[in-house]
């Protein structure tokens, strides 16, 4: 296991802070995470950054490094004067923020990254509401670092490499839930959306963003959601683009949407055609959607590069495996590192997807449950029409709903039972069907809010692949 002193290769790294510094410690910093990285001090924290997606500023007692992109940037930007800050990079617009107005400027981002701040004596690290950009912390023999990689963390300390047991027996079984713990003992996890002060003191944590307080706060009337749909859309996607995009296009419902809005938006603004990137399946018709990716791209006057896939799910998986320093739920990263990998060679750097409309309108679970429970007729009565609408036998609806007012103990019961012998005997089946899934009323709430509460081991994965891409 890599140690101070020794070659590594930080894949992840591009933002660490460290506190206390001590005597030498920038120089230590940069000799250890590598020569293209750039280091600063203020009184007892050193914060380094490295790569073309970080950036680094001081003002007057403190001090930002950044990795990740501000999606509001430009906004948040105009709000600001101030004549000390050399420039409106990241860094310096969030160390600004900060230093003025305190967390609650973490508010008002938006975008995908993760950053550290300090005045010398506390250092505080955050993360993106969705949790795009990763951010670990640990602490050694008082040392406190926080960085985007778990390796860093491990390197800055000195601590070496342990294998956590217990988060490792927990993934295994499901039991990670919205834990902060990570596969290597003494590093931990920081939530999407929070943050975390480290000094001599101690360590704080607290989320700056909270969905579940968005879940059915103050719903629009009906009528008004169109036009709220249509300008909250144009907004999104002009936050997004970056000159060099495409839509990562599909024949479903979620990217020809982001397509339709962002398709002449990207035209106005750069004076050419906002190309798709799509695979294709010719050989599996039945899952091949390349005559609705053609018309839609043809629609809307995309230039379209499809590709037919040809790595496997578990191509590289050794290699995948060194990469992340933990496992991740069943993802394809070969698959997302060959779409990413044509995407770059036709020159494109931002890759726009709709997946997270799957989350929000494909994902309702428990909703009838729910409704029903809430004991609000109406809408139940509207959703059970939907369902049927979309083709779902009444016998399946009654069904799912059945199961979903079912107390758990009973649920619990019947799912150790359908397993029976077919579980091998080293597997403990009381800890395998473990989630006490709680009342409906606040599982359905928690269901709705958890793509921004979880440990987003996924997108961690994620953001591994685009770095290598």
């Amino acid at each position: 296991m890599p140690t101070i002193g020794q070659p590594i290769h930080l894949i992840m790294f591009t933002v660490i802070g460290y506190l206390p510094s001590g005597e030498g410690r920038a120089h230590d910093l940069q000799r250890v995470l590598g020569g293209d990285s750039h280091v600063e001090e203020i009184g007892d924290a050193s914060v380094a950054v490295s790569g073309p997606l970080s950036s680094l500023a001081s003002g007057a007692g403190w001090l930002c490094g950044l990795s990740g992109r501000i999606d509001n940037h430009v906004e948040l930007a105009s709000r600001i004067q101030d004549a000390t800050v050399s420039g409106h990079t990241p860094a310096a617009l969030v160390g600004t923020i900060l230093s003025r107005v305190g967390l609650e400027g973490l508010r008002d981002l938006r975008g995908v990254f993760a950053g550290v701040f300090t005045d010398g004596d506390q250092l505080w690290s955050f993360r993106d509401q969705m949790g795009f950009w990763p951010m670990f912390r640990s602490s050694s023999e008082g040392q406190l670092v926080a960085s985007d990689s778990t390796r860093a963390c491990v390197v800055a300390t000195g601590q070496g490499y342990h294998v956590n047991d217990r988060y490792m027996e927990d993934f295994f079984y499901g039991r990670i839930g919205s834990s902060t713990a990570t596969a290597v003992r003494g590093v931990t996890r920081l939530r999407p959306g929070s943050w975390a002060r480290d000094d001599a003191n101690g360590s704080h944590t607290d989320q700056y963003w909270s969905p579940k307080e968005l879940v059915e706060f103050d719903s629009p009337a009906e009528e008004d959601v169109p036009e709220m749909f249509d300008v909250l859309m144009t907004q999104a996607v002009d936050r997004v683009m970056t000159g060099s995009d495409a839509v990562s296009l599909s024949g479903g419902i979620d990217s020809p949407v982001v397509a339709a809005y962002a398709a002449p938006r990207f035209s106005a603004r750069f004076d050419k055609a906002l190309p798709a990137v799509s695979a294709v399946y010719p050989d599996l018709p039945s899952v091949d959607e390349e005559d609705l990716i053609r018309l839609v791209a043809e629609d809307l006057g995309m230039p379209l590069h499809t590709f037919r896939p040809s790595v496997a799910a578990t191509d590289d998986l050794a290699r995948w495996v060194e990469l992340l320093d933990g496992p991740v739920p069943v993802v394809s990263l070969s698959e997302t590192l060959e779409t990413l990998s044509v995407a770059k060679a036709h020159g494109i750097t931002n890759l726009i997807t709709g997946e997270w409309a799957e989350y929000l309108f494909d994902m309702p679970q428990r909703t009838l449950a729910y409704l029903v429970r809430q004991r609000r007729w109406q809408p139940a009565r509207k959703y059970w029409a939907s369902l049927r609408q979309q083709n779902v036998p009444s016998r399946t609806i009654v069904s799912r709903l059945a199961k979903d007012l079912t107390p758990f103990g009973l649920r619990r019961s019947w799912a150790l039972r359908r397993m029976g012998a077919a579980t091998p005997q080293w597997v403990d089946r009381d800890r395998l069907v473990f989630h006490p899934r709680g009342p409906v009323v606040r599982d359905w709430r928690s269901n709705q809010a958890a793509m921004g509460e979880g440990p987003s081991l996924g997108l961690e994965a994620d953001h591994v692949v685009q770095m290598e891409a």
